[in-house]
């Protein structure tokens, strides 16, 4: 089981602004009791996971009560990001109209070391595929060795 030391709550409206987040949820990501409403939720997705993140929200308005997972990544500061995983799910009460739960928390240090396995793989496969080449030269030319040594000479005269 992973460790999680923050789980991040929040609540939307439709209009995409935050209603409502946990103190987790804030404190990470520099928002106030005070900001926390005027906050696009956008505003704190990295712009390539916008169009992900719509298709989930999406889903979700398609199928009320129904969660549904989406990872992506949200900025902490100017070319820093944290990836967050999330359970995203609309709900609709009659008299508060409706808005998406969504319950998350930071994957950075598994998408982290994931991709550095990965790497790992790619730099090891290289390097076999190095390996197999130069061996395959090695035995052509023990090979063309063994050709020349098993011909007669001929004597110049």
């Amino acid at each position: 089981m992973y460790k999680r030391q923050h789980l991040y709550y929040v609540l939307i409206r439709p209009d995409g602004y935050y209603a409502a987040a946990n103190a987790c949820f804030c404190e990470r990501f520099q928002l106030t009791e005070q900001t926390i409403s005027t906050t696009h939720s956008f505003e704190t997705i990295h712009p390539d996971d916008h169009a992900d993140c719509s298709a989930v929200v999406e889903q979700c308005m398609q199928h009320p009560g129904k969660s549904y997972p989406i990872t992506f990544r949200k900025p902490l500061s100017v070319g820093v990001f944290t990836y967050t995983k999330w359970e995203f799910t609309y709900i609709h009460s009659e008299e508060e109209g409706g808005f998406l739960q969504c319950v998350g928390f930071d994957v950075s240090e598994e998408i982290t070391q994931k991709t550095e396995l990965e790497n790992a793989h790619t730099i090891i496969n290289n390097k076999q595929e190095m390996l197999v080449q130069m061996l395959s030269n090695c035995a052509d030319v023990f090979i063309l060795s063994l050709i020349h040594i098993s011909e007669p000479t001929r004597l110049r005269r």
